[in-house]
């Protein structure tokens, strides 16, 4: 532990001190009694004089190594100042943004170099004149708008104004200040930064452009989407009247003249029939497709159980001369559907698990509903063929089969579930092992009850 000089000092006089007191007496005595010139008072005088000499030359001694410290301390702390100074000068010139002050009159008071360098002037020239001889008309509004409130809270923060540099280009800043104010609170003058907005401003008009342009395509693909829909609602009509003609003569060729036709007439006929109706349910599809999205859904809270029951109920005559099953699990869930869409969606699911059936084994088909992070998942498994894996997205576009030579499937009844979700907020995927099953995977936006 360090000790002070000075209480170092102090001790060594006190103890000197204290001696002298005791001895010096018997030492006055001793010197008197062997002299004749030297009396006791004299003795003593002398004795005085000396302590009072040597305490002086002692607090001389104390003072002026005090004083040396103290001086030493003080040109140690003037120099760190002054470092510290030049670092917070140095910061606030080279700082990558303007810093400046403006007084009660909104004139400069101070300003950095680097605001200096944007704008052109000397800091010379913009010392004492004020801030909002440099503003655009707009940005002057703003300006005279925010300075008066700003001196009396002291405070404002992200103004964007736009700056006219000595060469006459503009400069676009976001200002950011607050006030120095003095021991009653009086304004003195405000503390700004204001950084360049430049690279902002163009980015941000890049990204009104492409929202411009992204508006319009979107625009321009709801018109196309607009006239394909109508196109195939109009064409899918007008070929109804012409198969269903085709279908039902032949159908009455086949019910009136049919024991009187050859075995190959017969044949012939039969497939113009079975061609016919593949063409109605053609037909049917696509006019279901090109109604989705066409007329306002009523999307609203309903419950899985009774819609599962309703399906079930439907399916398993359909199952039962099969062998196969059908299982249905809603756990009392509900979601925010429409309800035909939904019952379609599901009705298109089960129909393709029994189209798709193992050839092996009876089909066992199970729908179940689970909750997922914020929404419901009803999952539609079969045990059926399964689908190889490069055909799990494909068999989601139009006309797109499983097998080729399949007379029952249209190629549209998974793209119309797929579509169906997405228009009721959700989505469909699938899982798939060919020879085991395929599960695909309908998610819904969870309801409360």
């Amino acid at each position: 532990m360090n000790k002070r000089p000075e209480l170092i000092a102090a001790l060594i006089y006190m103890t000197v001190g204290a001696l002298w007191i005791v001895f010096s007496d018997s030492l006055v005595h001793t010197i008197a009694s062997g002299s004749s010139t030297l009396t006791v008072e004299k003795l003593q005088l002398a004795k005085g004089f000396f302590f009072v000499a040597a305490s002086g030359i002692l607090v001389y001694l104390l003072v002026r190594s005090s004083t040396r410290r103290t001086q030493r301390h003080n040109a140690e702390l003037e120099q760190h100042i002054a470092a510290r100074t030049a670092e917070l000068s140095d910061l606030y010139h080279r700082a990558p943004c303007g810093y400046h002050s403006l007084d009660s009159e909104g004139r400069f008071v101070r300003v950095n170099d680097c605001e200096i360098e944007w704008l052109g002037y000397s800091r010379e020239e913009l010392l004492g004149t004020r801030f909002s001889d440099y503003l655009e008309p707009e940005s002057l509004r703003i300006f005279k708008q925010n300075f008066p409130g700003f001196m009396l809270t002291g405070e404002v923060e992200n103004l964007e104004f736009i700056l006219r540099r000595r060469d006459g280009s503009k400069l676009p800043i976001l200002l950011n200040a607050t006030a120095i104010r003095d021991e009653e609170g009086k304004y003195i003058m405000s503390r700004s930064n204001m950084f360049d907005m430049t690279e902002l401003l163009e980015a941000r008009e890049d990204i009104e452009s492409l929202n411009r342009e992204l508006t319009e395509r979107n625009r321009e693909l709801e018109t196309r989407n607009s006239d394909l829909a109508s196109f195939s609602y109009s064409i899918s009509h007008d070929l109804r009247a012409p198969v269903r003609a085709i279908t039902g003569f032949s159908e009455i060729i086949a019910r009136r003249h049919g024991t009187t036709l050859p075995d190959e007439a017969r044949h012939y006929l039969n497939n113009i029939t079975a061609a016919g109706n593949r063409m109605n349910r053609l037909i049917d599809d696509l006019l279901r497709y090109a109604r989705l999205g066409s007329t306002s859904l009523e999307i609203v809270p309903l419950a899985l159980e009774p819609l599962l029951e309703g399906l079930s109920s439907e399916f398993t005559p359909t199952l039962e001369p099969l062998s196969g099953s059908l299982h249905c699990a809603a756990g009392h869930l509900h979601v925010r559907a429409e309800h035909s869409l939904l019952e379609q969606i599901l009705s298109n699911l089960l129909e393709n698990a029994i189209r798709y059936r193992s050839p092996t084994r009876p089909p066992v088909i199970s729908i179940e509903a689970a909750h997922t992070d914020g929404g419901v998942e009803i999952a539609v498994a079969d045990n059926g063929i399964g689908i190889p894996p490069e055909h799990h997205e494909r068999i989601f576009s139009l006309f797109q089969r499983l097998q080729n030579d399949d007379e029952e499937g249209t190629g549209i009844g998974l793209a119309l579930a797929r579509r169906a979700a997405e228009l009721l907020g959700g989505s469909l995927s699938l899982t798939s092992i060919p020879d085991v099953g395929t599960t695909f995977i309908l998610t819904l936006q969870e309801a409360p009850r």
